[in-house]
């Protein structure tokens, strides 16, 4: 992290530890408990693309979806800071714990809002509460749509816009930033830096449903361990997405074309009987940028099952199918795992989500 954003972050943390005494002061948290298994003994299942660490064929693994957040909010008039520390797997490393976000906030009018610091990416429909379990019907957001972008938050700003037609409100969010991260791929690790990022985003919410649109424009450049430039180019991101709830039926969907690695939607479909919900996904992607077998038609489906435990608890079990030619969900240091024909693996999840 460079000098600037640390200052940046510096002074938001300040800013959070000494707000005026007659502030509204706002302390919340989440978390999962969860174990994976994966029938695959050639490679570790891993729906990160930022971790090397993943399920492995005959043992549970507790680092991949667990995590613990805390988030403390400050507001006082028309300014708020907020900030969100998450442990979570980063890596190699479980229970992580770093600053995912802090910012500071200026509504001048109530449609109107200027965010500054460290903020979502905001690139899917649930990016906002992907890591918070008790708010997905699922265990994690659909792994085989979500790998793709694994980048979580930058740093820069974010200015809001919305208005009310009636039933009907119209939202857009304009936001411009840089980032950096880790990750390892096919048994090597990478550091990456990302610059001039500029997204749009746009909504619509009328009733029980949602529809949104992004586009997103950054420069990636990818370095080796020694800090040599392994490649670089310009990126862009397309999504649609779609959700009908009425509190029985949920129908949500994502069209996700990130122009240098896959075009990939999913489907999902959800009822609620009771304390108990049923939701199925199935998933798609082209993947692009390797001449490897089988990259087309790349997909599965999944199966999950929820019970709410009262307002706070949440437990959910679930199955997906997960093909071997996903290159992106597999971590393996044996580069054949990747060149040999594709294989369908199942893979095995439980979880316990909270809120506090």
């Amino acid at each position: 992290m460079n000098p600037s954003r640390n200052t940046l972050l510096l002074v938001c943390a300040a800013l959070l530890a000494a707000g005026p005494a007659g502030a509204d002061w706002d302390l919340r948290g989440f978390g999962t408990l969860a174990a994976v298994r994966s029938d695959e003994p050639r490679a570790a299942f891993k729906p990160d693309l930022l971790v090397t660490e993943g399920a492995e064929d005959g043992e549970l693994d507790w680092g991949m979806y667990s995590n613990l957040g805390v988030q403390l909010s400050w507001r006082a008039q028309r300014w708020a800071l907020t900030g969100q520390a998450v442990a979570r797997r980063r890596g190699d490393a479980d229970f992580e714990p770093d600053v995912d976000w802090l910012y500071l906030k200026w509504q001048p009018q109530d449609a109107v809002d200027l965010k500054l610091g460290r903020l979502v990416m905001p690139e899917f429909m649930i990016s906002d509460y992907r890591f918070v379990g008790y708010a997905l019907p699922t265990i994690g957001p659909p792994a085989q749509a979500y790998v793709y972008s694994a980048l979580t938050r930058f740093d820069g700003g974010q200015l809001g816009l919305q208005h009310d037609f009636g039933e009907v409100r119209l939202g857009v969010q304009a936001s411009a930033g840089k980032t950096d991260a880790d990750f390892g791929f096919m048994g090597f690790d990478y550091t990456i830096d990302v610059t001039d990022i500029r997204s749009l985003n746009a909504t619509l919410e009328y009733r029980d449903l949602l529809l949104r649109a992004a586009h997103l424009e950054a420069h990636f450049h990818v370095f080796d361990t020694q800090g040599n430039l392994a490649f670089m180019q310009d990126a862009e991101f397309d999504a649609l997405g779609a959700r009908y709830d009425d509190g029985r039926w949920l129908v949500q969907g994502e069209w996700i074309d990130r122009k240098d690695l896959a075009e990939v939607y999913y489907l999902q479909l959800g009822r609620r009987f009771g304390a108990f919900q049923l939701t199925g996904t199935y998933t798609q992607a082209d993947i692009r940028g390797f001449d490897l077998p089988d990259q087309r038609d790349v997909g599965g489906p999944a199966l999950s099952l929820r019970y709410d435990l009262g307002s706070t608890f949440a437990i959910k079990a679930q199955w997906e199918r997960v093909p071997t030619n996903a290159i992106w969900l597999w971590h393996s240091n044996d580069l054949m795992f990747y060149l040999q024909p594709a294989q369908d693996r199942d893979i095995y999840s439980v979880a316990l989500d909270f809120l506090f």
